[in-house]
């Protein structure tokens, strides 16, 4: 089991994570419902296609959030079993895919460096905390967490 350390670390930065992922998700989807709203989109297909993107990214993020269960569980604390079905049987981080096919589609639509660079700093700091979750998740559950990584990709 994860030292109490590990446990305060984790804490702070699912806070820090989530605070990010909130105004990143914010700034673009603004951006991209203001394009739309004002007719200020470069290309109607390319916008089409962000839109389509960005729907099937909400889908996979709500229904991985109820295939998963509670925040209390999204945040690993309170779970005695590794969810791996449904969803979770195709990506171990489902709710990142979605998250950031929501990112994709909101860059499609406005075609701006500001939207572009936000997503990148969106994969880099999921991917940041993807790996600290799964040294948290190994120690927690062993090999049971491990064959699972080893069945199931990261993202996709």
């Amino acid at each position: 089991m994860s030292t109490p350390p590990l446990y305060a670390m984790r804490i702070v930065i699912i806070i820090f994570a989530w605070f990010t992922y909130s105004a990143i998700t914010l700034v673009v989807t603004l951006s991209a419902t203001s394009a739309l709203y004002n007719g200020t989109y470069t290309n109607f297909y390319l916008s089409l296609l962000g839109i389509i993107v960005a729907i099937v990214g909400v889908a996979a993020y709500i229904i991985a959030g109820r295939q998963f269960g509670s925040l209390k569980k999204m945040s690993g604390f309170g779970e005695e079993s590794v969810v791996t079905g449904g969803i979770y049987q195709y990506s171990r981080n489902p709710q990142f895919l979605g998250w950031w096919l929501l990112l994709l589609g909101g860059c499609l639509v406005t075609m701006d460096y500001v939207s572009f660079a936000l997503l990148i700093i969106a994969v880099i700091i999921g991917v940041m905390q993807i790996i600290f979750e799964e040294k948290f998740l190994l120690d927690k559950y062993g090999a049971k967490y491990g064959a699972y990584m080893g069945e199931v990709r990261r993202i996709i």
